[in-house]
């Protein structure tokens, strides 16, 4: 037998029996309340972690897992799109390259590319415009928010016509999902193995007599990371950087073995890619210099490129305290206090902590606020909380007001923490602010005008992105 098949096959067994036990130990384990960290601790690698892969039925959530990333379905934003080229012409040249080399992989191949777009298409997100907010497409009822009208927003009905058709195939995995798999199953890893194992027979089968090194090189780390990344990741992106990069590498080796032989495919597969690249290449430019995000509002697009101060501290025209002042208002001196001190900070989120002096030894990370959750079980008054802190040798909290935008969990669990926290630290004599970033609007009792302050409760103004406290 080929010693890559043994190798395939001994690899499959290990992982099959390493996640099966894996996933019935999970399902097995019952925590009680003297294990509550434990429980607190899961809950927030769900919140960190499980955003990048998705909250589908775990079969599902894998398979759907390519197009996702692709598309930006989980996790959006710029530091996670990679774009669409990969996903696009891969599975096509694969397809046309095994056409006649082996009809039934690529019979089998091209199944489940369509099952993968079913699956994603139907669990993804579209903004909805009644809601004023992104909705999973899974119930239908977001579908029915759009305008049919094709003259007035062509783009959303063609979107919305194409999604409908799609949300209608995925009706009978609906049943698979109820009754096969769902946030714990016995049949998602060998299923993922099973495919890998068949297209990677097909590969050294393929290969085997071939005479190119790189193509069975490449072909051969390509699936094997692919798998890595695919079941291990949990979706996040830049675990498969190995991925991006042998991607053009595979690509490429196709386009040329096509040419060999199918002289019609390569002229238009090739024009198309360049073509593609081109206009891919031309749309994340002036993304950047755009600053078009999901968050900036129009008036600022073409804007921020770079932040103007940092050029004035490249020149010398500004120093570093003036820096500092200008993009984080009084957050210096804020910092000149905390580094005088050798007191713990406990952090929530945010970068500022960089600045913090020794970071590396005061520094405790409670991004999730599971720590936090955890000590509400034990200590109901606000300042037992405090005085716990304290005695620990906490000094100092930095909080990011952001922490809630991450939340993607269906019970919002981190929303309920982040609420729980900002009441603790609400109308507390034992915690101060001492800094924010945050405008706050009130109206000024004896001239009734408007007054802007920094501040965390109130009509807000800006919302900010931190906010710094003292434990007193």
């Amino acid at each position: 037998m080929n010693r890559g098949i043994i190798i395939h096959i001994i690899s499959a067994l290990f992982f099959i029996s390493f996640f099966s036990s894996e996933i019935n130990a999970q399902e097995e384990k019952k925590p009680t309340k003297e294990d509550m960290a434990f429980v607190n601790q899961s809950d927030s690698k769900k919140e960190e972690i499980q955003r990048y892969i998705g909250y589908e039925e775990l079969l599902f959530r894998y398979l759907s897992l390519p197009y996702d990333s692709t598309m930006n379905i989980n996790e959006r934003g710029n530091f996670v799109d990679y774009g669409f080229l990969y996903f696009m012409f891969l599975p096509l040249l694969f397809i046309i390259y095994f056409r006649r080399k082996n009809k039934w992989i690529t019979a089998l191949f091209s199944c489940l590319l369509v099952i993968t777009v079913i699956l994603a298409t139907a669990n993804s997100y579209l903004y909805d415009t009644a809601k004023n907010a992104y909705s999973k497409t899974t119930n239908g009822e977001i579908l029915g928010n759009f305008s049919p009208d094709f003259q007035t927003a062509p783009i959303a009905t063609i979107t919305t016509k194409f999604y409908e058709f799609f949300h209608l195939l995925y009706t009978p995995f609906k049943w698979v999902a109820a009754n096969i798999t769902a946030q714990k199953d016995h049949v998602t890893y060998p299923i993922l193995i099973g495919l890998f194992l068949i297209f990677s027979f097909a590969l050294i089968r393929e290969y085997k007599d071939h005479n190119s090194n790189s193509l069975k090189s490449t072909a051969f780390l390509f699936t094997n990371y692919f798998l890595f990344w695919l079941i291990l990741s949990s979706g996040i992106v830049w675990y498969g950087f190995l991925i991006l990069s042998l991607a053009p590498i595979f690509i490429f080796i196709l386009l040329n073995k096509i040419k060999e032989k199918q002289t019609f495919h390569y002229k238009w597969l090739s024009w198309s890619f360049y073509a593609f690249t081109g206009i891919w290449v031309v749309m994340i430019f002036a993304l950047r210099i755009g600053n078009i995000t999901g968050s900036t509002p129009p008036q600022q697009y073409g804007q921020g490129f770079f932040h103007p101060v940092i050029y004035d501290y490249n020149s010398g025209v500004k120093d570093y305290k003036e820096v500092m002042d200008k993009m984080y208002p009084e957050l210096y001196n804020t910092l000149e206090e905390m580094n005088k001190s050798n007191g713990l900070v406990y952090k929530i989120g945010t970068g500022l902590t960089y600045f913090v002096k020794n970071n590396h030894k005061r520094l405790f990370e409670d991004n999730q606020l599971g720590s936090f959750n955890w000590m509400t079980q034990y200590y109901k008054d606000k300042t037992e909380i405090t005085n716990a802190l304290k005695f620990s040798g906490f000094e100092y909290i930095i909080l990011d007001l952001n922490t809630v935008t991450i939340d993607k969990t269906k019970n919002r669990s981190l929303t309920q923490k982040y609420n729980n926290f900002i009441d603790y630290i609400t109308d507390n004599p034992t915690v101060q602010l001492i800094n924010t970033n945050r405008v706050i609007e009130q109206t000024d009792p004896n001239t009734g005008g408007r007054q802007l302050f920094r501040g965390l409760s109130g009509k807000i103004v800006f919302s900010g992105s931190y906010a710094v406290f003292k434990l007193i």
